[in-house]
């Protein structure tokens, strides 16, 4: 009889959506472009993490090339002064191995570190670091941050679960375990963001958003996303040599989603659907049911892209300058 109702609760407490639009439904002139910088003009050559302030044009950029945390201060005429934040490669408190994602809220700059499995949190004004803390058998390959809460997410996750909550002082408030997650990363990896209540998940593998109470710590929503269902067993290539396993993206594999945010009642969601991770489409959902509404086509082809209030930043390709090329967009509110 437990094992009756228990059932019951869980069936009752997800909610599965599948939406039957099989066409995107097009806006223009929603997102208009407001600014835009190479970030080799500073010296940057590999910005592959990066995050800006809400209420201020300053970027903070962890660079491939240079190993090391940045902030681009914005300046006169659109240009910015660069300021050094990190230590470079390594292992002590100021340095970094791996970086893996970054959130900024409250002039607080906090970034996770795949090989270190470690979150740092610095000072946005001063520019120092805070305080860092390990995540204790937990990799954080994605943060999301609000308020006061970090969140941490990883498919494989650990005893304590796949979306880990702590508090800026660096302790675990909660665990939040979704046994629906497969723990192959090329499968469920994907990026996630937070409000108030809830934590909003976009897999790179498959077309699909979730949406989670981090402070019940149930799922409570699933929903296709507007492609459409996709079989992931044709994109995942799976071999056995002797007792190894080895599991790779097969060479028809397409990402999904590759970057999310939240404005106003919106969740917007940058799909991608091609095998460079690339992409040029913003697709916005309701939020509170994950009901697909309407995108929005950009004239840019990018990778990857952060959201503050109205702000909108993606990461581009000038396939001319065979460089990166960052983008601000606004985003209307009507």
């Amino acid at each position: 009889m437990k094992k009756r109702l228990l059932v019951l609760f869980v069936f009752l407490e997800i909610n599965f959506l599948s939406f039957a639009q099989e066409a995107r439904i097009f806006k223009e002139d929603f997102i208009i472009e407001k600014q835009s910088f190479y970030p080799s003009e500073y010296e940057l050559f590999r910005p592959v993490i990066f995050g800006m302030e809400e209420n201020r044009n300053n970027f903070f950029i962890y660079d491939y090339s240079q190993l090391n945390l940045y902030l681009l201060e914005e300046g006169a005429s659109q240009t910015f002064k660069v300021q050094t934040l990190g230590d470079g490669k390594g292992s002590g408190p100021r340095e970094f191995r791996n970086p893996s994602d970054i959130c900024i809220v409250n002039q607080k700059v906090i970034i996770s570190d795949a090989d270190l499995a470690r979150i740092s949190i610095w000072d946005a004004a001063s520019h120092q670091l805070i305080r860092s803390f390990k995540t204790k058998k937990f990799v954080p390959y994605r943060i999301a941050c609000y308020d006061d809460k970090i969140i941490a997410y990883n498919s494989s996750g650990s005893k304590e679960g796949n979306f880990l909550v702590y508090n800026l002082d660096g302790v675990l408030i909660k665990g939040i375990t979704d046994n629906t997650l497969s723990k192959d990363g090329f499968i469920d990896s994907g990026y996630i963001v937070a409000d108030s209540t809830f934590i909003y998940f976009g897999s790179e593998g498959k077309s699909e958003l979730k949406k989670y109470n981090y402070l019940t710590g149930n799922l409570v929503q699933v929903s296709n996303t507007i492609v459409g269902k996709i079989e992931n067993k044709s994109r995942i290539s799976i071999s056995k040599n002797e007792d190894e396993i080895t599991t790779k993206r097969a060479s028809d594999f397409k990402y999904q989603t590759r970057g999310i945010g939240l404005f106003e009642n919106w969740l917007i969601v940058f799909h991608s659907g091609r095998k460079d991770a690339h992409g040029s489409t913003l697709d916005f959902y309701n939020k509170v049911t994950l009901e697909y509404l309407f995108s929005e086509k950009i004239d840019h082809t990018f990778s990857s892209i952060d959201i503050k209030a109205d702000k909108l930043l993606i990461n581009s390709y000038d396939f001319e300058r065979k460089e990166r090329e960052f983008f601000v967009y606004k985003i209307k509110n009507d």
